[in-house]
């Protein structure tokens, strides 16, 4: 097939675009990092991780949307890493910082060669992406304050659920052995495990049973919430795409109609993050710098561009379904291993 100028157009729009983004992100990233590496409280590591992970969160769902393969990989290794220190009062003491680390320099050079060269730029991750990899394999560290005992290490011994310590041993039983992928099973209770640490360190206190059940039922709330707004969202999205591709026909879309769809794109992506409902929240962001680059007006709409990015859409809401479904799942069982 020959090559099409309009596509090689719109890529180069893309992709410029996004390598500016990313770079923005990665700044956030390197000023959360920077803070968590000065020691500060728990309560301000668990802020700064939350910084990082929504900052890789955007910037692995517009690689996607730029078919930059590698370096969205690179983003969710990240991300993964993230998330399997999360919990940790001091997560740099972790050999998985290293790693992380390395992998941010990384990307930061792969960015800056993007931005001067645009898709021909040469991005080389996939040994940083394997490195990745194979940190997240190795065990975290298990002598840092504040963490919490390992899967292993609570089914060794676990005491009678009504005694306060014993109910995170009965969590901590339940978790993976490995670190979780965005959507991956034990995501409801690694949300539950970080929510009573961070309380047991504010208050002294270890759990009980009641406490427990009050934030499952939160975290069910809010995912309920977020599934609601998603299929509030999802008719409005595809119309606003719908308008878009009219544009390839000689329409018109007025600006107030693309603030409305990026307004849309915003808050769904928001609210996915709040839920750590990964995949949504990063498709979210890659559609938000699709709309940017369409809105410009200086290429071409490609309707089956258009077609692809409406897909993907039908296929987010899918994967939520199914992740609502997942967690209800989960959350049963932890409802029922703490009142035993």
């Amino acid at each position: 097939m020959p090559p099409n100028p309009q596509e090689d157009q719109f890529l180069e729009e893309v992709v410029g675009l996004f390598a500016l983004e990313g770079q923005e992100w990665l700044d956030q990233i390197r000023a959360a990092q920077t803070e968590i590496e000065q020691h500060p409280p728990r309560d301000k590591v668990d802020k700064l991780c939350e910084t990082i992970r929504r900052a890789l969160t955007n910037l692995g769902g517009s690689a996607a949307t730029v078919e930059l393969t590698v370096v969205e990989q690179v983003a969710h290794g990240l991300l993964a890493l993230i998330e399997s220190l999360r919990g940790e009062g001091a997560p740099e003491a972790s050999p998985r910082w290293g790693a992380f680390r390395e992998g941010l320099d990384a990307l930061a050079h792969a960015l800056q060669a993007l931005a001067a060269h645009g898709s021909a730029a040469a991005t080389d991750l996939e040994p940083v992406r394997q490195r990745l990899a194979d940190a997240l394999a190795q065990p975290a560290t298990s002598d840092v304050a504040g963490v919490l005992p390992t899967a292993d290490s609570a089914t060794a011994s676990v005491p009678d659920s009504g005694d306060a310590s014993g109910i995170m041993q009965v969590l901590q039983a339940l978790r993976p052995s490995t670190g979780l992928q965005p959507g991956a099973k034990g995501r409801v209770v690694e949300s539950v495990l970080a929510r009573l640490g961070s309380q047991a360190g504010r208050e002294g206190a270890d759990p009980d049973p009641a406490t427990v059940l009050r934030v499952v039922e939160e975290l069910e709330g809010r995912e309920q919430a977020f599934l609601d707004k998603l299929r509030q969202r999802l008719p409005l999205l595809l119309q606003g795409l719908s308008e878009l591709k009219s544009l390839s026909h000689g329409a018109s879309v007025s600006d107030k109609q693309v603030a409305q769809l990026i307004e849309d794109v915003e808050d769904l992506k928001e609210a996915a993050a709040s839920v750590k409902a990964g995949p949504v929240a990063q498709f979210c962001g890659g559609l938000h710098l699709f709309v940017r680059v369409l809105s410009r007006g200086r290429v071409a709409i490609l309707p089956q561009s258009v077609d692809r990015v409406e897909a993907r859409l039908n296929e987010v809401h899918q994967w939520a379904e199914q992740w609502i479904e997942s967690g209800r799942l989960e959350r049963a069982a932890i409802q029922q291993a703490v009142c035993r």
